[in-house]
């Protein structure tokens, strides 16, 4: 196995560049990804169908990163995720919703797990979804933040 930190440096990179097919080149067949947005997804093809989704909800998608830590086979990448609706978002029950034309950027943390080839088996997602939704527009603020 590689380096784990220049790994989650190279997808990550791949992620920015919209090269999804260069990212999954690193990501095993049968990947599991955990995340708010889209629930439980398994499998390279289908991990591949969400993030490139995601980037058609956020053609100008970015992460940039502020820590990554590893030990043995887990990464564990603190970033800023930021983006604008600009096009559908499909949310895991299947539901879509219409660009809102808005930014969005918020902090989260991915833990990727790889295999001993290298290879991503799992990647768990966290980030705060309500306020994603709230700077999307389609959630309101909490009543005490909307009065500081």
């Amino acid at each position: 196995m590689g380096d784990p930190k220049q790994q989650a440096r190279q997808s990550i990179d791949a992620f920015n560049r919209g090269a999804l097919d260069d990212w999954m080149k690193m990501v095993a067949e049968d990947v599991e990804l955990v995340t708010p947005i889209g629930g439980t997804i398994k499998g390279r093809d289908a991990v591949k169908g969400y993030f490139a989704q995601m980037r058609t909800t956020f053609p100008d998608a970015r992460v940039d990163v502020k820590t990554i830590v590893a030990e043995g086979n887990v990464v564990v990448t603190e970033y800023i995720f930021t983006g604008t609706h600009k096009g559908p978002m499909v949310t895991a029950t299947g539901d879509t919703i219409p660009p809102t034309n808005r930014a969005i950027s918020g902090p989260a943390i991915d833990i990727g797990v790889l295999d001993d080839k290298g290879m991503l088996t799992s990647l768990r997602q966290y980030f705060d979804t309500a306020n994603a939704l709230q700077q999307l527009g389609l959630m309101p603020a909490p009543a005490a933040a909307a009065r500081s």
